[in-house]
């Protein structure tokens, strides 16, 4: 059975998302998900599965993958936001 991920647990793509960019995400261990919170790390996660099946399709659409990168890129700085936060106002 696979485990239940949701607000106030971390997912497991969360320590990968922390070796790939330079947020500090090891603030997250510490106070419990919100979901909005929650909500973006999945949103980064999809973007960036989105990012991976654009880069192997025949005919890539240099556009699409722009639009990708800079969504992915705002989720990044929102959860940076985040995590420069005191952990009270999450």
């Amino acid at each position: 059975m696979t485990p239940m991920h949701g607000p106030g647990t971390i997912p497991p793509f969360v320590q990968g998302l922390a070796l790939a960019h330079p947020i500090d995400l090891r603030s997250i261990g510490s106070f419990l998900m919100s979901d909005s919170t929650f909500r973006l790390l999945e949103r980064h996660q999809k973007l960036d599965e989105q990012l991976q099946r654009a880069a192997t399709v025949r005919f890539v659409d240099p556009f699409e993958i722009a639009r990708l990168k800079k969504l992915k890129l705002v989720i990044r700085d929102r959860l940076a936001r985040i995590a420069r936060m005191p952990a009270t106002k999450h």
